[in-house]
């Protein structure tokens, strides 16, 4: 995940300060990504000498002035080809489709449509291969002087239960959107 394509998104929505990219990355995408300002004016200052994005200095009486930044048409390009590259297929993690679909607005939803269905076949692939798998520890892997191998398998389960019911979960929100964006063409917004 790019911190430099989420902050070209969200000045895709309006134009912003620094401190209101903060806000609004920590409410809305808080479950996929964290930053914090010492990454983010960084990253606002090489967009800005990359010209993706512009300022203007706001005024505040009794405050320090402010920078709102706003997207620059390459900035809007960039943010576009980022948007509509398929995400990155990661067994280990679901963010790089999440962040994605969460500035799915400005995709055309039969782009949208295939990203869905790609992402919802790997991880279909995914489980299967998961509820097929041995949750047993290697037997060359625990020494029985260091710890009971029931009580290591048990833990193994367990923790591989998790994984699965993540991943089944993850993956019944992905039908979901499936159908609700299908129903949207079908149906769209006035």
């Amino acid at each position: 995940m790019s911190l430099e394509h989420i902050i070209l998104g969200f000045l895709h929505f309006k134009p912003q300060t620094g401190y209101e990219l903060k806000k609004y990355i920590d409410v809305s995408t808080r479950f996929m990504t964290h930053t914090t300002l010492s990454r983010i004016y960084p990253m606002l200052k090489r967009l800005d000498d990359k010209k993706c994005v512009s300022f203007e200095t706001r005024t505040q009486e009794g405050k320090p002035d402010s920078k709102v930044y706003s997207l620059t048409p390459l900035g809007e390009d960039e943010f576009r080809r980022w948007l509509e590259e398929p995400a990155k297929l990661d067994l280990h993690s679901f963010n790089n489709f999440k962040l994605k679909f969460f500035f799915s607005g400005f995709l055309s939803k039969d782009i949208l449509i295939s990203r869905i269905s790609r992402e919802l076949e790997f991880r279909k692939k995914q489980l299967a291969e998961s509820d097929s798998q041995e949750i047993v520890p290697p037997a060359d892997m625990v020494d029985s002087k260091y710890i009971c191998v029931d009580e290591a398998t048990r833990y193994w389960e367990l923790t591989h239960m998790m994984g699965n019911k993540h991943l089944r979960s993850y993956v019944e929100w992905l039908e979901y959107i499936y159908a609700e964006t299908e129903l949207q063409i079908s149906r769209p917004l006035s």
